[in-house]
């Protein structure tokens, strides 16, 4: 029937399509919701086909694949504007007031949005990295102490969002909650290990702490990993980028914490020891010691030396 087909032209074909005479109750019934739809429609398609004739006009090539469909709409979305070609303004010689122009609608407030979350994620990381390195400096007693197991959080933030930046996950209220997740349980990892860092030299030291927490870190590690990673199964996309994201910083915090915390330790242990619990201590790291000689890590003059 064409574009905009007169009433008389749609009721005859709905009444084809029904197989009803017209002036049937079903006709007049799907009639009164049929009208303003297909107005609808008309109206889309021929931004449609406005947008198609200027790009091919203006000789104007655009972007294969979702992106440049997804302009291609924004384009023919703005040209339905040109139903409404009228503006208010004031009447000739009523004052001197002047007409401004300001952009608005979703653009304009995702643009806002998204400079909200930068600006929200550099304070509350900020806010959050202080009080944990004052916690744990006070807990190792040891300015050096912790910096050390502040150094594998920080890495592993490095990481997570410099891979955003090159998988292009783009920064969100979802993204930006990362920063706190991944700070409150990555730095458990560094503590447990720095707070088992004993032994007569480096070397001993290291062994002890990672036979003492190792299966421990990589247990809790994996365990969240794996919770988080369910999330990644679901079909709404943020939820997928945090679930996956923190699954991965996990692994990463836990990789960080045993590579990084033995390249930098310089000392056999960190933090005071008061005389209540050295002696359980020595003692643990003695047990320590008689099980590595038996399991033929070590040699018995080695550990009578250590």
């Amino acid at each position: 029937d064409g574009p905009r087909a007169g009433e008389k032209a749609l009721a005859a074909a709905v009444a084809e399509v029904l197989q009803k005479k017209a002036g049937d109750s079903e006709v007049d019934d799907l009639m009164v919701g049929l009208t303003t739809p297909l107005d609808e429609i008309y109206k889309r398609e021929r931004s449609r086909a406005r947008v198609a004739w200027l790009l091919r006009v203006a000789k104007i090539g655009l972007p294969e694949g979702r992106r440049g469909e997804r302009l291609r709409v924004q384009a023919a979305t703005a040209l339905l504007d040109l139903d409404s070609p009228r503006i208010l303004v004031s009447a000739a010689g009523a004052g001197k007031e002047t007409l401004a122009v300001r952009a608005g609608g979703m653009p304009v407030l995702h643009r806002a949005l998204s400079r909200s979350a930068v600006r929200n994620q550099l304070g509350s990381l900020a806010s959050a990295l202080l009080p944990v390195l004052l916690i744990m400096m006070l807990l190792f007693r040891s300015l050096t102490a912790g910096l050390l197991a502040s150094v594998p959080t920080l890495v592993t933030l490095l990481v997570i969002y410099g891979g955003m930046a090159l998988i292009g996950v783009h920064l969100d209220i979802g993204t930006a909650m990362l920063a706190c997740i991944i700070l409150g349980a990555g730095v458990d990892y560094a503590v447990h290990l720095v707070a088992a860092w004993r032994g007569a030299d480096v070397e001993r030291a290291a062994r002890n702490a990672v036979t003492r927490t190792g299966t421990a870190i990589w247990t809790n590690a994996l365990a969240v990993a794996i919770g988080f990673g369910m999330l990644t199964l679901g079909k709404a996309k943020p939820l997928q980028n945090v679930g996956g994201l923190t699954a991965v910083a996990m692994i990463v915090a836990a990789t960080a914490t045993f590579a990084l915390i033995p390249a930098l330790a310089r000392r056999s242990r960190y933090g005071r020891v008061d005389a209540a619990s050295a002696a359980p201590r020595e003692a643990a790291l003695a047990s320590d010691e008689l099980n590595d000689v038996a399991a033929g890590r070590v040699s018995p003059a080695d550990a009578t030396n250590d």
